[in-house]
């Protein structure tokens, strides 16, 4: 079995991908330790943008690393484990954040660094979904709009910079 990890800002369509790949052909299995930050994690909100992205980028590492050890260990050699999120997702909020102010320059290069390394060691086979910033925008308003997401523009800002920032 073989990992491939699923990236880009929400809105762009990676659980519909997802989704549709596994509906699809049963060569593809959905990962199964995923967390949700805002409901597993109460004290998320008081952390800093440093302790958040920090806590995000070994998240998405250890999922990472999770992966590849399922991946080894399974027999399956024509399935692939497809998983939602990568430490590009981590780089791409770090960016973001520093250059919003958000983050000294200390700690960009400590998380900087940290990727880098995990990218090294890793080396994910990354799906980056890269839709028209003006789409994401639509779709995000839409999940607002039906209370299926209620983000702060910091969020829409970061997704909408992940994009520009891919092409």
């Amino acid at each position: 079995m073989k990992p491939i990890f699923i990236a880009g800002p929400h809105g762009s369509g990676k659980t519909t991908l997802i989704s549709k790949l596994i509906v699809k052909s049963d060569r593809f299995i959905k990962d199964d330790y995923e967390i949700d930050f805002s409901n597993d994690m109460e004290t998320l909100s008081s952390m800093t943008i440093f302790e958040k992205c920090l806590i995000r980028l070994y998240h998405r590492f250890y999922t990472a690393e999770l992966a590849i050890k399922k991946c080894g260990m399974s027999k399956e050699n024509d399935k692939i484990l497809v998983v939602d999120r990568s430490i590009y997702d981590s780089l791409v909020y770090i960016e973001v954040e520093y250059k919003l102010g958000e983050l000294s320059d200390e700690q960009y290069h400590k998380l900087r660094e940290i990727v880098d390394n995990s990218l090294a060691m890793i080396e994910p086979y990354t799906v980056v979904l890269n839709p028209n910033p003006e789409e994401i925008v639509r779709r995000l308003e839409i999940r607002r709009a039906t209370g299926t997401r209620k983000k702060e523009i910091r969020c829409v800002l970061a997704r909408i910079m992940l994009i520009m920032w891919v092409r």
